[in-house]
């Protein structure tokens, strides 16, 4: 499972670039177990999402599936379920 933190003020691009060059839509935030918290601008979440849920559920070939579950919130409290 992981989450993704929505950022209620996300800097500028012009601030992005001026303090990070290499800034991006998403960061990881923690790891804790087998989940990982993403902090990313609520209109990268979908992308973001899809990107991170396929490289997680392709990551090892095994016999069984593994399966992914997207939860989405403005705190990891308050994670709400995302079918994607």
């Amino acid at each position: 499972m992981f989450g993704i933190n929505l950022r209620t003020h996300w800097p500028s691009r012009t601030e992005l670039v001026h303090s990070c060059p290499i800034a991006s839509g998403a960061f990881f935030v923690l790891q804790l177990h087998d989940e990982l918290i993403y902090e990313v601008a609520q209109e990268d979440v979908i992308q973001v999402a899809q990107i991170v849920k396929r490289e997680m559920e392709s990551a090892v070939k095994l016999y069984v599936k593994l399966c992914v579950k997207v939860k989405v919130g403005p705190s990891w409290g308050d994670l709400q379920d995302l079918d994607i």
